[in-house]
C-alpha cells in the first residue's frame, strides 16, 4: 500500500483490491450455515481491515441464526468476537496502527 510521509507520520493514501474471502453466513432466519465467497471489503476513512484468523460464536450469534431478533436482514454473517491481523488501512489511518498488528475484541 502506498504511503506518504506527513506531519502526523506515515498515512495510508489508498488501498488495493485483494479479491475474495470465504465467510460462513446464515441465508435466512432459522437457516443453516452456508460457506460462501464474498468480495473482500476495502476499509473506509478512519478504518482498518482485519484479516480474521479466529472467530468465536456466542449465544447472541445463535439468536441471530435462529431468527430470534426482529428486524435483522439476511443473509447475515454472524460472529463478532474475532482475532486477526490488520491487513489494510483506510485513508487517514496512521501506519502506527498498521499492518501486522493483532487486534482482538468484539462489538457491543
Amino acid at each position: 500500500m502506498p504511503f506518504r510521509k506527513g506531519a502526523e507520520g506515515c498515512m495510508a493514501t489508498k488501498s488495493v483490491s485483494v479479491g475474495m474471502m470465504k465467510a460462513a453466513q446464515v441465508g435466512k432466519a432459522g437457516g443453516d450455515f452456508e460457506l460462501v465467497e464474498r468480495d473482500i471489503p476495502e476499509p473506509g476513512p478512519g478504518q482498518v481491515r482485519v484479516k480474521v484468523e479466529v472467530c468465536g460464536i456466542c449465544h447472541s450469534d445463535v439468536m441471530v441464526k435462529d431468527g430470534l431478533w426482529p428486524g435483522l436482514q439476511y443473509p447475515r454473517v454472524p460472529g463478532h468476537e474475532v482475532a486477526g491481523r490488520v491487513d489494510a488501512l483506510g485513508e487517514g489511518v496512521s501506519a502506527y496502527m498498521g499492518f501486522g498488528r493483532r487486534p482482538a475484541g468484539g462489538r457491543g
